[in-house]
């Protein structure tokens, strides 16, 4: 099982480097977030350094992305080879397709499951579903016909560690399992960015915590565009070669 640490910046290793084989580097949700390529190579050349891994991870992106992207993509291209790359935006992919990145992987956005927190009460051991509908609650794109992922050259998929299970049957490939922090929904509206435009990134600075319905099973977490929930508990998965610690949730 490798270990790995999806980290905003190096100080995310400070306590030290024990039991990890390498980092995510970048950002899923929010294109003004993409790093620098001052930022990206030095993160890149940090693993290297130290032996480590290294996992870029790109967002939901729209023409301000995908021209920041390509931009980015060009100047990695000496080295993007020893890195693999995450999407979350089929035009990310596009993009990267023709490059040759050691691997690329299905981002948490796309991969398709079913994250309500309210799932852990209506498909509970002793309800009505059927266990054919327990199964695809559970499901993510890992559970698809391989010919769609192997068509495009795609090695992994990136799920969340879901609170109702996740499915563990019939992956056509590898899959990573995010804790403890777990994304429920997003949008392109943000409360940090609408109060101070232009994007100061007060996101990183500024959240709530959503506890006050009681509906929700779990305490829900706001931050910029994107509502998350946390699940520590790691299950034991035949599909899961790799874990990836994120130690706060990253915008």
């Amino acid at each position: 099982m490798e270990r790995f640490i999806f980290m905003r910046d190096k100080k995310a290793l400070a306590g030290g480097k024990e039991n990890i084989q390498g980092i995510y580097y970048g950002n899923e949700f929010c294109e003004y977030h993409i790093p620098s390529i001052e930022q990206i190579i030095d993160h890149y050349e940090f693993a290297e350094k130290n032996g480590l891994k290294f996992v870029l991870v790109t967002p939901l992106i729209s023409d301000y992305g995908a021209n920041l992207l390509r931009k980015t993509f060009s100047r990695l291209e000496s080295i993007c080879s020893k890195m693999e790359l995450v999407f979350n935006d089929y035009g990310a992919y596009h993009i990267a397709h023709s490059m040759k990145f050691k691997s690329l992987a299905l981002g948490r956005i796309l991969s398709r499951q079913k994250r309500d927190p309210r799932l852990t009460k209506f498909i509970s051991p002793g309800s009505k579903v059927p266990k054919f509908g327990v199964d695809y609650f559970k499901k993510s794109v890992a559970n698809s016909p391989p010919q769609f992922l192997k068509e495009f050259g795609i090695s992994r998929v990136e799920i969340d560690n879901l609170l109702h299970g996740n499915f563990d049957e019939d992956c056509a490939v590898s899959c990573s399992l995010y804790y403890p922090w777990g994304y429920i929904s997003m949008s392109r509206w943000c409360h940090g960015g609408l109060t101070n435009p232009p994007c100061n990134k007060d996101c990183c600075k500024d959240s709530c915590t959503l506890d006050d319905r009681p509906i929700m099973p779990v305490e829900l977490y706001h931050f910029g565009n994107v509502l998350f929930f946390k699940n520590s508990k790691i299950p034991f998965l035949k599909s899961v070669d790799r874990l990836v610690y994120m130690p706060e949730p990253i915008i």
